[in-house]
C-alpha cells in the first residue's frame, strides 16, 4: 500500500491486488482522482535552501509516458477477436499494426511467462495507443500528455468495449503508470 496527496486530500493506493472478476473490474479502476497534481511535500526547503519555497508546478511537462494496463485470463483468443471489435465500436480514426511477438507462435507465448503479458497488436487512436495480448488490454498516452481528465476518459470507453464482449473472465491485475524524467 502507498499513500498520494493528490490536491490536499490522503488516498490509498494497492499496488498489488487479489484477483478480481470481470465485474469487479470497473469499481477497481475507476479512481476518484479529479487531477494529476501530486503534492510531494510543497513547502520549504531545508538545509542549505532554508526559506525558499519549493514550486508548485514545473515549467516542463515531466511527462513522456502514461499507460493503464489490465491483466486478465480469457475465455476466447482476445488478441485475435478484440482489434476487430475495437475498430467497429471506437469513433474517430483507427489504425492497427502487428506488434513482433504476434510472429510468435501462441504455443510458445503461452509457454514462456516472460512473453504471456505481452502485447500482440498496437491501435493508434487519436491521442493514444490501445495494446493487445493474449492476456493484456492497455491505453497509452501518445505525447504530449493531454492530462488526466481526457486520459480517464479515453481508459473508461475503451475498457468499457473491452469489458462488455464477456471474453474476458478474470482479471488478475491492474496498473498505471506514469513515467516522468526532471531535467
Amino acid at each position: 500500500v502507498m499513500i498520494l496527496y493528490v490536491n490536499d486530500k490522503r488516498l490509498r493506493f494497492c499496488v498489488s491486488a487479489s484477483r478480481l472478476h470481470a465485474s469487479q473490474i470497473e469499481s477497481a479502476w475507476q479512481l476518484s482522482i479529479s487531477s494529476r497534481t501530486l503534492r510531494l511535500g510543497v513547502g520549504q526547503v531545508a538545509g542549505s535552501g532554508a526559506g525558499k519555497i519549493l514550486p508548485s508546478k514545473l515549467a516542463k511537462e515531466p511527462m513522456i509516458e502514461a499507460v493503464f494496463e489490465m491483466r486478465f485470463e480469457s475465455s476466447a483468443p482476445v488478441a485475435a477477436m478484440l482489434p476487430g471489435i475495437l475498430y467497429s465500436k471506437l469513433t474517430g480514426s483507427l489504425s492497427m499494426e502487428q506488434l513482433p511477438p504476434h510472429a510468435m507462435p501462441k504455443e510458445i507465448r503461452d509457454a514462456d511467462p516472460n512473453f504471456q503479458h505481452l502485447p500482440l497488436t498496437k491501435c493508434s487512436w487519436g491521442n493514444y495507443w490501445i495494446l493487445i495480448g493474449d492476456r493484456i488490454f492497455a491505453v497509452a498516452s501518445k505525447l504530449p500528455y493531454a492530462g488526466w481528465a481526457d486520459f480517464r476518459q479515453k481508459i473508461e470507453v475503451a475498457f468499457g468495449v473491452a469489458l462488455e464482449t464477456g471474453m474476458i473472465t478474470t482479471v488478475n491485475r491492474c496498473s498505471i503508470k506514469y513515467v516522468d524524467i526532471l531535467d
